[in-house]
């Protein structure tokens, strides 16, 4: 039987200074009159989705971002009465289904094939995909713009009434693959930063059972960043699965993609990806909004013994004073329920449970499994971390200083 020690014993996580010096409500102000990178001078209504198309497999979550650009407000004319502008997400093609992006909220979020969400409010741009366990092939998630209007017509007696209609004014879509044999993420999948903000990228490939090869493959990458010229600066290195993407004074939004390169034992390579991640630089900002990941890993230094950890991965924010992260999703009925959250103060962060650097950003352990080798038992503690926390979103805020 495999050791199981908790790592993790949060009983007062939330450090009060720290909710207090974060204004959530400054995180993402809306979309609305954003240039869109993809149609440049144009004045109609406008959405991109991003990433266009990226991989998960069945245990995992796809994260889609939109960017619109010149929405209407919420206005009275001569066609009714029009409220503000939404973005309708819709299964259009494969099974799973949608959630939102809730920052605040460890609560068990609910599925649903539609789902509206509010450009002009925090996180409103996002949403989550989560596919059935156990299926595979392609999913297409459409993004619509639509403007609620109010008209009044005349029924068959005679009487003034109001209709209701969404009247659609942009669309875009996205494909997500569930199921490929290897995958190649970007990390953070979205990040909000503002002025001379900074923020460190990761390609993480991953096999599907959960566990990464990563370090064990002979792999360079092929970084690239599109979006307005002088806005931001992306550093990277064709050796290196870290890049870091710099902020200047404009605000923009950039997609970086990368692909990952594995050159197999007869000499032949293998593409993994591309990966694509949004950056959007918001001058108003004092806060960083982006995310993390979950992933478990032996990290055992004796041959004989293994030691599998449940790791939760996070950016480094130059300039943190502060980092808030809320993980929803899980399944664990262990010890965390469907949700926990914690905080970490400083720089380097420190806070309730340890926090150690790692490349281009930190990580803090939820829980670990160990034993002998000899006892068949690594493979039931990688299952054992799977089933509690596979699937589980992590949402982070940094406070930065001014």
């Amino acid at each position: 039987m495999a050791l199981r020690t908790k790592l993790a014993l949060p009983t007062a996580v939330l450090i009060q200074f720290l909710i207090g010096g974060c204004d959530v409500s400054g995180l993402a102000p809306g979309l609305t009159g954003d240039s869109n990178p993809l149609l440049p001078g144009s004045a109609e209504p406008s959405i991109v989705v991003s990433p266009g198309d990226q991989n998960i497999d069945d245990q995992d979550y796809a994260l889609l971002y939109a960017t619109t650009a010149n929405l209407p407000e919420a206005s009275t004319d001569n066609d009714g009465i029009h409220g503000a502008a939404r973005i309708r997400w819709t299964i259009v093609s494969g099974t799973g289904g949608l959630n939102l992006v809730d920052p605040s909220s460890t609560a068990t979020l609910n599925n649903a094939s539609t789902i509206d969400t509010d450009p002009a409010t925090d996180f409103g741009g996002s949403v989550l995909y989560f596919p059935d366990l156990g299926s595979s092939g392609e999913v297409v998630v459409k993004a619509e713009v639509i403007r609620p209007t109010n008209r009044t017509v005349i029924n068959e007696f005679g009487e003034p009434v109001q209709e209701q209609e969404d009247i659609v004014i942009a669309t875009a879509q996205a494909v997500i693959h569930v199921n490929d044999e290897l995958r190649l993420k970007l990390t953070p999948p979205v990040t909000v930063l503002p002025s001379g903000g900074t923020v460190s990228l990761e390609a993480v490939l991953e096999a599907l059972s959960g566990t990464s090869g990563q370090d064990d493959l002979n792999l360079r990458y092929e970084w690239n960043m599109t979006g307005l010229a002088g806005a931001g600066d992306l550093q990277s290195t064709a050796d290196s699965k870290t890049a870091v993407f710099t902020a200047f004074s404009e605000a923009a939004t950039f997609t970086v993609t990368v692909k990952a390169i594995e050159v197999l034992e007869d000499g032949t390579e293998r593409v993994n990806g591309p990966a694509s991640a949004t950056v959007k630089v918001d001058p108003r900002l004092r806060t960083v909004n982006t995310f993390g990941y979950y992933l478990s890993r032996d990290e055992s230094t004796d041959p004989a013994y293994y030691s599998v950890v449940a790791r939760v991965f996070i950016p480094k924010v130059q300039g943190a004073i502060s980092y808030r992260i809320v993980g929803q999703g899980m399944h664990d009925s262990a010890y965390y329920g469907t949700g926990w959250s914690w905080s970490f103060a400083g720089d380097p962060p420190t806070g309730s449970i340890p926090i150690m650097e790692e490349g281009g950003g930190y990580s803090f352990g939820l829980s670990l499994a160990g034993g002998s080798i000899a006892s068949g038992g690594l493979a039931g503690a990688y299952g054992w971390m799977d089933s509690r926390f596979s699937g589980m979103r992590v949402i982070v805020t940094a406070t930065v200083a001014d």
